[in-house]
């Protein structure tokens, strides 16, 4: 395949030219097609049809990918957090201020949501998408998936002398695999046969005794408490408490993930451990599982000696060396004035 086009009128010269200069990311050529990249981007054309622009050209020995005008958008770097999607996210709003179409941001969410689900094969809801496009600086974004509500809730970590490290394992996770789409259905399966339209109508743990699944049962056990823990952690910020008590729920969060909900790998695990016997005040494995990163919530004048102790814990195992960096809550995909 020399060359791929998609439906590109309309758009503006410059945002032509700054295809290739700006935004750039390489992939092999039999990565085009097959690689997760190949299939957001098929996504982008289908969902937004003439409000995208894509051209794939080959130079060489690879083929280089290029995608709205980012020369005027601004993404937080996350690593392996959320970023490939993230940065889908914010171009289809580039695409959308190129084009002068009326979408929202929420119109967005919900064009991301629908291209990953048929176009990548990813079932997953609006999570990601919400987080790259509704995310506002020194805030939280506590989001409710059915009502399709969202607050911001305020974290100021500095001003706690706190820093939220994340740890990049190295080991790659893709939502497209089985094990995703098994625990969806897995949980849809649970809150079928309790007779609720979803996990989130349980009252308590106590009702889900009438599973007679084990598997069942711990897959609807980590959801109904994962929901208690979020609404603890934005009870907690909404009353100005230190927030070094959101620690342990974050731990928490991590041992469901890891024994309930069994999305965690020996990496992360490793991970959380080393940080909080290093003295972290918590700390859990985030996104879709199978790999990824972790996040550790330490005192700022700690984040380097807790940093070096995740990495020695993953030279001692024979692990990649991991990633480790900083980050603050941040807006999601914006463009710059």
């Amino acid at each position: 395949m020399n060359e791929v086009t998609g439906n590109l009128t309309g758009l503006k010269p410059s945002a032509l030219k700054a295809l290739e200069r700006v935004y750039r990311r390489r992939v092999s050529p039999a990565e085009v097609v097959s690689h997760e990249l190949g299939c957001y981007l098929c996504g982008i054309s289908r969902e937004i049809e003439r409000q995208v622009g894509v051209l794939v050209s080959r130079r060489g020995d690879v083929e280089h990918v290029f995608v709205g005008d980012a020369s005027r958008l601004m993404l937080p770097e996350v690593g392996r957090l959320r970023a490939g999607r993230g940065r889908f996210r914010g171009l289809r709003l580039v695409h959308t201020h190129l084009r002068n179409e009326p979408l929202t941001r929420d119109d967005l969410v919900e064009l991301a949501r629908r291209s990953e689900n048929d176009f990548v094969g990813a079932p997953t809801g609006i999570l990601d998408q919400s987080a790259s496009l509704l995310c506002t600086a020194g805030a939280a974004l506590f989001l409710d998936t059915r009502e399709r509500r969202t607050e911001q809730v305020p974290l100021d970590l500095a001003a706690a002398g706190l820093e939220l490290l994340v740890v990049d394992t190295r080991t790659s996770h893709t939502h497209a695999d089985g094990g995703y789409g098994d625990r969806r259905r897995e949980c849809e399966e649970a809150a079928a046969r309790l007779g609720v339209p979803a996990l989130r109508d349980v009252p308590d743990v106590a009702a889900l005794a009438a599973l007679d699944d084990d598997v069942l049962r711990r897959r609807a056990r980590h959801i109904v408490t994962e929901n208690a823990r979020v609404l603890e952690i934005v009870r907690v910020l909404r009353g100005a408490a230190d927030p070094r008590s959101i620690g342990p729920v974050l731990s928490e969060g991590h041992a469901s993930l890891r024994d309930d909900f069994e999305i965690s790998t020996p990496e992360l695990d490793a991970c959380v451990d080393a940080a909080l016997a290093a003295g972290a005040h918590g700390a859990r494995m985030v996104g879709g599982g199978f790999g990824g990163s972790a996040v550790v919530l330490v005192d700022r004048d700690r984040a380097g000696a807790i940093a070096e102790a995740v990495r020695y814990r993953f030279a001692q195992a024979g692990y990649t060396a991991p990633r480790t960096f900083d980050v603050v809550p941040s807006a999601g995909a914006h463009l710059l004035a």
